[in-house]
């Protein structure tokens, strides 16, 4: 089986790494609270509790990576972000494509532009990763 090799970024959005990072959590947040919001347009209940789960999730996995790099914490804050952003976009592409069947526009506009910025985001959140330097056997808790 081929090694998979992950680009790694030295820039983000026009910032340095760490900071790009950072402020794209804010975004990204702010993203997934109005596909939230947009959840409650036209949907069943199903997908309405779907949301909710998904996107609080969400919320509070790109909070920890704003807070984990915002007071240096160690890098397994980052760790979450590293697994689920590139689910997130897989998932976002599959919601824009039931929110277009549905004509949810408002739901299918937001969904494809996080799935974008989510996916970039994962290369980001995965650089700052490796460049973090692992925690040593004696650690004090986070």
């Amino acid at each position: 089986m081929p090694d998979i090799k992950i680009p790694e970024l030295s820039r983000f959005c026009c910032f340095e790494l760490k900071p790009g990072v950072k402020y794209t959590s804010l975004v990204l947040g702010i993203l997934w609270l109005l596909a939230l919001i947009s959840s409650f347009v036209g949907s069943g209940i199903g997908n309405i509790i779907w949301n909710i789960i998904w996107c609080v999730a969400s919320i509070i996995i790109f909070g920890m990576v704003y807070w984990g790099i915002h007071k240096d914490k160690p890098r397994t804050w980052l760790l979450p972000a590293c697994i689920v952003a590139p689910i997130n976009g897989i998932l976002c592409v599959l919601s824009a494509i039931i929110a277009f069947v549905s004509l949810n526009w408002f739901g299918a506009i937001i969904y494809c532009i996080e799935a974008g910025l989510v996916l970039y985001y994962f290369l980001g959140v995965y650089t700052v990763y490796k460049s973090m330097t692992a925690p040593t056997g004696n650690v004090e808790p986070a």
